[in-house]
C-alpha cells in the first residue's frame, strides 16, 4: 500500500473535520477558502486572520488549519512563538501520518531556529499531502478479538471522491422533521426511518418501533448530558444514525454513504461533515454509538483533544449506567484487557498523558497492515505493538473512571480544553507538560507518582468493578414504600438495560436485597450506588414483604 493509501486510516472513530453547519459552515467555508488562498500565495498576515477566526466555529480545529496557522505565524514579525506553539500541540494532539507527523517536526524545528523562510514548493506540498475532502485525519481500529487477542484492522480507504455539498446537503435543520425524514427515506429507501429529538435513526436492519423508542430515548439523553456535562455538541442540525445489523451491512453503508471501505472487523464510525454515524446495533444495544457519538460531538469546539483523553470518554460511556439525566461509565471488557496486560504493557499516568496520537508507530506494524491492504477480510495481528495499544487505550478509559469517581473528569476535560495553544501568542508551552500539570493540579497537586500509585491501587482493587453496583437495599427495609425491596433468589446478571442484549455491568448473589423502581416488561430497574439505574430479570426477584 503506498503512502496516499496509509492516509485513510480509522480508529474507533473516522471523522471528516471539515467545515461547519448550515449558515455557520457556509461563513467558516469563505474563511477557510479565503485563508488557505492567502497561505498558498505565501501572505501570511492575509492567511493568519481568517483562519484565526475560523479555528472559532464548530468543527474549526483541525489539523491543516492549524498547520497553516502555525507556519504562518513562524513568518510574522512577533508571532513566532505563537507558530512553535502551535506545531508542537499538533504533534501531541492529532493523528498524523508519518509523513505529516515529518512534516510538522520539519517545520518545528525551523521555525524554532527561526530560519522558517521555506520554499514554496515543500510548503504547498506539506498542505495538499493532507488527505482529500471527506476523511481529513489518520485513524485505526483497535480490538480486543473474542477477547483473546489484540488485533488491528486494515485502513480505512477512500475509494470514490465526492463534492463537499455530497454531504452538507444531508444537513436538516431541528426545525424540519418533515424534511428530515425526506432526507433519510432518500439515502435509505428500503430501511425504516425514525426521528426522535435531535436524531435521525436509519436501520437496516428491521428494528421495530419500540426499540427505536428505547435507543432514541437513550441517544437523545446521552447528547443532552454531554452537552450540560462537557459543553459540546451545540448543534443545530439533525444527527443522522445508521443502524446496521452486521459488520457487512457496515462496510456496504460506508461505501454507499461516504465511498469508504472499511474492514470487517470495524464496529462503527463517525463522519463529520454529514453529522452521522454507522453502526452496528443488534437489538437496542447501542454502545458502540455511545462511544462515536462522543468524538462526533467533542470536535464541535475541541477537535484538537489529545488521545488519551478523547479515547478515555469515548470508551468510557460506551458501557454506562443512567439515571435518566446523567451517565456513569462502568466496568466492561476492557478491564479484563487492562489486568492481563498490567505487568508488562500498561503505561504509567505520566506515559498516558504525555503520550502523542500513537498510529502506527512500529515500523513492523506498518509493514504487516501495507502486506495484508490486498485482503479486506484480513486482520493483523503483532503482539508487542498491538497490546501496547491495546494497554493504552484500556488504561485511557479506566483513568478516566477514576477521574469520574472522584469528582475531577469534568474539570480536567475543561481545563484542557480552555488552554489551547492557539490562544497562547508570547510564550512557548509544551502540551504534554501543560496537560501533566492540570492533571496534577486537579489531583489536589500530588506528584505523577502518587497519582499513578492512587489509580493502581484503586483499580487493582477491584474499584472500577464496584462502579454502578446495586444499592444494598438491607437497611431500607423499614423506611421503605411498600413493594419496593426485592431479594435476589439466585445468581444474577445486573445490565445496563432492560434485556439480555444489554451489557453485563455486574451481578446479584442469592440473597441480595435489591431497591425496585420500576418493572416493566419482565424486567426491573433497580437502583444502584452511584444513582443509576440498572436492570435485572424480575422473574429472579423475590418481593419482600
Amino acid at each position: 500500500m503506498g503512502g496516499n493509501a496509509m492516509r485513510h486510516v480509522l480508529i474507533i472513530l473516522c471523522i471528516s473535520l471539515l467545515g461547519g453547519h448550515g449558515t455557520a459552515w457556509a461563513q467558516g467555508e469563505a474563511l477557510y477558502d479565503e485563508g488557505k488562498h492567502e497561505w498558498e500565495q505565501q501572505a501570511w498576515p492575509g492567511a493568519y486572520a481568517p483562519l484565526r477566526e475560523y479555528r472559532l466555529i464548530n468543527f474549526g480545529r483541525r489539523p491543516d488549519v492549524d498547520y497553516m496557522l502555525g507556519t504562518s505565524g513562524c513568518r510574522i514579525d512577533g508571532l513566532q512563538t505563537f507558530g512553535v506553539n502551535m506545531l508542537n500541540a499538533m504533534l501531541y494532539a492529532y493523528p498524523l501520518t508519518p509523513e505529516s507527523r515529518e512534516v510538522v517536526r520539519s517545520e518545528l524545528d525551523l521555525c524554532r531556529g527561526g530560519a522558517a523562510a521555506g520554499d514554496d514548493d515543500r510548503l504547498r506540498l506539506a498542505l495538499i499531502d493532507w488527505p482529500p475532502a471527506g476523511v481529513s485525519a489518520v485513524f485505526k481500529v483497535f480490538y480486543w478479538d473474542n477477547d483473546t487477542q489484540p488485533v488491528t484492522s486494515y485502513p480505512m480507504r477512500r475509494v470514490e471522491n465526492f463534492e463537499r455539498s455530497y454531504f452538507t446537503d444531508r444537513l436538516v435543520r431541528l426545525d424540519d422533521e418533515e424534511a428530515a425524514y425526506r432526507m433519510a427515506k432518500g439515502l435509505s429507501p428500503g430501511g425504516r426511518v425514525w426521528v426522535s429529538g435531535r436524531m435521525i435513526l436509519v436501520s437496516e436492519n428491521d428494528h421495530e418501533r419500540a426499540e427505536f423508542e428505547e435507543i432514541g430515548s437513550t441517544l437523545n439523553r446521552y447528547a443532552d448530558f454531554l452537552t450540560s456535562e462537557y459543553g459540546i455538541g451545540n448543534l443545530d442540525h439533525y444527527v443522522t444514525i445508521h443502524l446496521v445489523g452486521d459488520r457487512e451491512q457496515l462496510r456496504d453503508r460506508a461505501l454507499d454513504l461516504h465511498g469508504l471501505d472499511v474492514s470487517a472487523a470495524t464496529l462503527g464510525y463517525a463522519y463529520a461533515d454529514d453529522l452521522s454515524l454507522v453502526a452496528f446495533v443488534p437489538e437496542t444495544a447501542s454502545g458502540t454509538v455511545l462511544h462515536e457519538l462522543f468524538h462526533l460531538m467533542v470536535r464541535t469546539e475541541y477537535g484538537n483533544i489529545p488521545q488519551w483523553l478523547d479515547e478515555g470518554i469515548a470508551s468510557l460511556y460506551e458501557v454506562s449506567v443512567s439515571n435518566g439525566t446523567r451517565f456513569w461509565g462502568v466496568d466492561n471488557w476492557r478491564g479484563n484487557v487492562l489486568k492481563r496486560l498490567w505487568g508488562e504493557y500498561r503505561p504509567t499516568v505520566e506515559q498516558l498523558v504525555r503520550s502523542d496520537w500513537f498510529l502506527f508507530d512500529d515500523p513492523a506494524q506498518v509493514e504487516a497492515v501495507e502486506a495484508a491492504a490486498g485482503n479486506p477480510n484480513e486482520l493483523i495481528y503483532r503482539e508487542d505493538e498491538s497490546a501496547r495499544q491495546a494497554a493504552m487505550m484500556a488504561t485511557a478509559r479506566y483513568f478516566a473512571m477514576y477521574l469520574q469517581e472522584t469528582g475531577k473528569l469534568k474539570r480536567i476535560f475543561e481545563e484542557m480544553k480552555r488552554s489551547d495553544p492557539g490562544a497562547i501568542e508570547d510564550y512557548e508551552v509544551d502540551p504534554r507538560d501543560h496537560a501533566v500539570a492540570v492533571v496534577r493540579a486537579s489531583l489536589d497537586d500530588r506528584s505523577l507518582e502518587e497519582i499513578d500509585a492512587a489509580f493502581s491501587e484503586w483499580f487493582l482493587g477491584d474499584g472500577a468493578t464496584r462502579v454502578g453496583r446495586p444499592q444494598d437495599a438491607t437497611e431500607l427495609i423499614e423506611k421503605a414504600e411498600p413493594g419496593t425491596v426485592f431479594k435476589a433468589t439466585t445468581a444474577v446478571n445486573v445490565r445496563r438495560g432492560p434485556g439480555t442484549a444489554f451489557d453485563r455491568i455486574g451481578g446479584l448473589a442469592t440473597g441480595d436485597l435489591v431497591a425496585v423502581e420500576t418493572v416493566k416488561n419482565g424486567w426491573a430497574a433497580i437502583r444502584l450506588e452511584n444513582g443509576g439505574r440498572g436492570y435485572v430479570s424480575a422473574r429472579y426477584l423475590e418481593q419482600m414483604p
